[in-house]
């Protein structure tokens, strides 16, 4: 009965279909993280330069003055959550072992691009200001809500006995919020990560560091790289409607 009312509801049908699109986002997302891994495996030979990651980052540093940043392999937590990253900080562009000590275009190709976010930085890019300014909503933003909601529970079941459940909607809507302030702030890093390769292709030409047929290679690996940025704020946006619309038709049911 409930399943035969809930398909002839409009809202309902809405949320079917934005649930079927998130699923074929879900499913590109995948195949372009399988090309990303593909292209790093394909491409994890020898460099023309004989470089590793380590190498190329401090050349690429060094040559552009500077020398005051740091490259450093990234520790066990830092590389499950930033993997290879810049952190403004500490001035320093940590790499994965894989990036930092093979000699291979994947490693020159990614250390490269993390230098082309330390340029940013060094050249107070205002996006780049920006997004490392809202890093932390971007990394908690789409784990939140569910830690509210039963924070939220708890006072409204346990401390308060309040049958109004004032506080679980408060944290349910805060946690959405934060989870749509991710999305954005998700957007914003995609300008910043395309400056960040136009710079490390850039600086490769300029010093010689691949040849033409690897700095071919390096764009492909790039490609997908930036894809994979697009694709995950796509899918952090049709997932923020898709929660709203689900609220929006578990109130339009209550009334």
């Amino acid at each position: 009965m409930f399943l035969a009312i809930s398909l002839t509801d409009p809202l309902m049908l809405v949320i079917l279909a934005l649930g079927a699109i998130i699923l074929l986002v879900a499913v590109a997302a995948c195949i372009v993280n399988f090309l990303v891994y593909f292209r790093y495996f394909v491409y994890n030979k020898k460099n023309s330069a004989d470089q590793s990651g380590f190498e190329a980052a401090r050349q690429m540093l060094d040559n552009l003055g500077m020398t005051e940043y740091n490259v450093q392999k990234c520790g066990f937590f830092r590389m499950m959550i930033f993997g290879n990253s810049y952190s403004p900080g500490k001035k320093t562009i940590f790499l994965r072992g894989s990036i930092m000590n093979t000699r291979s275009i994947t490693a020159v190709a990614m250390a490269c691009q993390k230098v082309g976010l330390a340029v940013l930085h060094h050249n107070n890019d205002k996006q780049f200001i920006s997004r490392y300014k809202l890093m932390f909503i971007t990394v908690i933003g789409p784990h939140t809500i569910l830690p509210l909601l039963i924070i939220g529970l708890a006072l409204d079941l346990i401390v308060f006995f309040s049958g109004s459940l004032i506080f679980t909607l408060v944290a349910l809507f805060a946690g959405l919020a934060l989870f749509i302030c991710s999305g954005v702030f998700t957007f914003l890093q995609i300008p910043v990560e395309k400056n960040a390769v136009k710079i490390a292709e850039k600086t490769m030409i300029d010093f010689n560091m691949l040849d033409q047929a690897q700095l071919v290679k390096v764009r492909k690996i790039y490609s997908v790289y930036i894809l994979n940025f697009i694709l995950a704020f796509i899918m952090q946006i049709l997932q923020a409607i898709r929660v709203i619309l689900q609220i929006v038709y578990v109130f339009a049911g209550d009334k």
